[in-house]
Order: C-alpha cells, then sequence, then structure tokens
C-alpha cells in the first residue's frame, strides 16, 4: 500500500517507471503499448502509461493512457519524463475524486508541469499527451510535439486532432504556409517543465461510433501522414498496429525513440465496484509491466500548492531546506566543486501565446445520429 500522501505514490510511480529500452504490452485498459529506443540512440526517453482509476460504490471507472517524451537537447530528458508521469498519474488519481474528468485532466497536467520546473527550473522538460476516458467521452491534453489521431469511418482517414506547440505548428495555425522549410520551424514554443506560461491544449470526444484512437511521440510518426494512415487501416488489431509501427521507424533508421498506445472503441464498458468505502484502486501498465495501488480515502491531505508567478527565475537556481525543513531557494553557482555556466540558458524560443484547440465541454451525449462519432476540433480555416 502506498504511503498516505500525494508525494508518497509519486515516488511510487517513479520508482515503477524506471528506464525500459523495449517492450509491448496489452494493458487492461485495452490500450496496447509499445516502445522502442531506436537503432541511434542508446537509451530511451520516452515514458508511456495507460492505467484505470476504479471507486468503491461508482460504477463507471476512468481510463486513461499518456505518453511523456524527454527533451533531447536539455538537462536529463528521461528524468524530466517520469517526473511529469508520476506527477501526472498520482494527481490525476487525486483530483479524479471530486473533480469532473476535464477539470481533473487540466490539474494534473498543472501539476506535472510545476514538478519539472521545480526541480529542473526551465532547464529540462518533455511532452505530455494524455486522454482520459470516462463512460462514453474522452477527454484530451496536450503538451509539446507528441501527438494523438483518431481513426473511423466519418474521418475519413487517420486524422491529428492535437497541435504540435512547434514553430510550424502555430504558422500553421494562423494559416501560415513558410517558403522554405528551416530547423527553426520543428522547435518547441512550449514543454511541461517550462514554468507559469504553460497553456496546454484541449479537445472533448464522444464514441458513439467504433474507431481506433492512437498516441504517438515524434519517433514513431516520422513516416509520412499516408503511410501512417494505410498503416492504421490494415491493421486489424492495435497490436499488430504498434508492433508494425514500431518496425518501420527502425527500418526507416530509428534516429529516435519510438513509443506508441492504441485502442479500439466499439462499445464503453463498466469495471464493477471495489467495495462499500470510500476506496480507490489504482492500476498502471507500462510496456512490460503493472502496478496496482489502494489508495485508502482520505487517500492525499491536500497540500497547499504554491503556483508559479510569471517572471520567476528558470534558470541557475535550486530548492533547498533549511533546518527546520523548509523550502528555500538559493544560487546554483557551484555543484561538486565545480563551477556551473549561466552564460547560456538552453530554453526553447517563444513566439506566439498558444490556444488550446477546443475548449474542454462535458456535455450530454449527442441528440442525433448525425451528431455521433468523434466530436474534434475542426481543422483552422485559411484566409
Amino acid at each position: 500500500m502506498a504511503e498516505p500522501t500525494l508525494p508518497g505514490l509519486e515516488r511510487r510511480i517513479l520508482n515503477w517507471l524506471k528506464p525500459q529500452l523495449k517492450g509491448l504490452n496489452e494493458a487492461g485498459t485495452e490500450f496496447v503499448i509499445g516502445t522502442a529506443p531506436g537503432v541511434v540512440r542508446p537509451d530511451n526517453q520516452d515514458r508511456a502509461v495507460s492505467g484505470t482509476i476504479r471507486f468503491a460504490g461508482r460504477g463507471a471507472s476512468i481510463d486513461f493512457a499518456a505518453l511523456c517524451d524527454g527533451m533531447g537537447g536539455m538537462v536529463d530528458g528521461g528524468r524530466c519524463a517520469e517526473v511529469a508521469m508520476s506527477a501526472f498519474v498520482a494527481s490525476l488519481a487525486d483530483f479524479s475524486r471530486d473533480r469532473p474528468p476535464a477539470a481533473a485532466l487540466h490539474d494534473a497536467t498543472s501539476h506535472a508541469n510545476h514538478r519539472v520546473f521545480d526541480e529542473f527550473r526551465g532547464r529540462g522538460g518533455c511532452t505530455l499527451s494524455a486522454i482520459v476516458i470516462h463512460e462514453d467521452h474522452g477527454f484530451v491534453c496536450n503538451v509539446g510535439d507528441s501527438r494523438i489521431y483518431v481513426l473511423t469511418e466519418e474521418s475519413g482517414g487517420l486524422r491529428q486532432i492535437t497541435r504540435d506547440d512547434t514553430v510550424r505548428g502555430q504558422l500553421d495555425a494562423l494559416g501560415v504556409r513558410p517558403v522554405d522549410s528551416v530547423p527553426d520551424h520543428e522547435r518547441l514554443v512550449q514543454f511541461v517543465g517550462m514554468g507559469p506560461d504553460l497553456q496546454p491544449q484541449s479537445a472533448r470526444l464522444h464514441f458513439g461510433r467504433p474507431g481506433r484512437l492512437v498516441l504517438l511521440s515524434d519517433g514513431a510518426y516520422r513516416p509520412a501522414l499516408p503511410v501512417l494512415d494505410a498503416l492504421a487501416r490494415n491493421s486489424p488489431t492495435p497490436r499488430i498496429f504498434a508492433d508494425r509501427l514500431l518496425r518501420l521507424a527502425d527500418w526507416l533508421g530509428g534516429r529516435d525513440n519510438a513509443t506508441v498506445l492504441c485502442r479500439d472503441f466499439s462499445a464503453t464498458r463498466t469495471l464493477p465496484g471495489i467495495g462499500d468505502s470510500d476506496d480507490a484502486l489504482l492500476s498502471l501498465w507500462g510496456p512490460s509491466k503493472q502496478l496496482d495501488v489502494l489508495m485508502p480515502a482520505p487517500f492525499f491531505p491536500r497540500p497547499e500548492f504554491r503556483p508559479l508567478q510569471v517572471g520567476e527565475p528558470r534558470a541557475n537556481v535550486s530548492l533547498a531546506r533549511d533546518s527546520k525543513g523548509e523550502r528555500t531557494s538559493r544560487p546554483k553557482n557551484k555543484r561538486h566543486g565545480r563551477k556551473v555556466s549561466t552564460s547560456k540558458a538552453r530554453n526553447p524560443i517563444q513566439v506566439l501565446p498558444i490556444k488550446p484547440v477546443a475548449q474542454l465541454e462535458l456535455g450530454a451525449a449527442p441528440e442525433s445520429e448525425d451528431d455521433a462519432g468523434f466530436d474534434v476540433p475542426e481543422k483552422p480555416k485559411k484566409e
């Protein structure tokens, strides 16, 4: 049983998330999770989980899936992805007790951003793509350039429902098509761990008809969209799709870590409760392992949460504790007796403010059959 505190659960999940180079697993949430380091890189900085939260006395469970990709060129991308994922999952389990799924997802994403910023002060970060599924609705949150796709008969093919938080993604949102492609167009403009300016994208899905949901890291979606679409359409099961896509990523050079989460939807499911108490059960699946945590109620004392302030220093500051155990900030001028350069901050460039793909809505199911299917935002119109 986990410690009855939010940090206690975060530590347990963090230890469970230890680096894993390769794996392919069918999770209890009906998601298939696969990851591979590729051919070029010796390590894997992607972290992916699917999970379910079952509450005592409630018929409907909450399923979720999340993917974090550590940022290359910054401090310890793998560690950033682990910190973000553990904070996201632990806080989502906590917030889902008394908040609607959309609010719990948004607040868990904000908590993950706070935790990574608290440790790395903007010098490291990761992406986060996540979906929370409650009954026949899905709630999406996205930060960075990992992607979420859907495939249905009505969608006309595999369709990306998130927007990359890159310079190119922002230009596309404005309807601007640059004549030339330059490397800076692929640079991230926001990431988990950047601090108080983070504005996650959000969208709502309605699973009224059969379809396929796919989450991919950038190493997995390098093949052109027509190739991904053909692969998704001609793979009879999510496991076959994930296995083929990971092999294809290696065949095309394997220059980056590749991770895929895939699930088919034909009908919603309801899991039984776990008793008459107020306990909850958190079950997690990774690419090759599982973790179950019983969360007694009340599981978490609500911590005092200090929101980050705009303009707060992001680099060369570390958090310490004084003799009373209180956190204090101190200049990080030396580490292990060596001077640390403070002249260069390796933050991505900042451009236009991010706007959500679509506002999260907690509406009822479609009133007519014509409204069924995936309720996704329309593509931006070009002027």
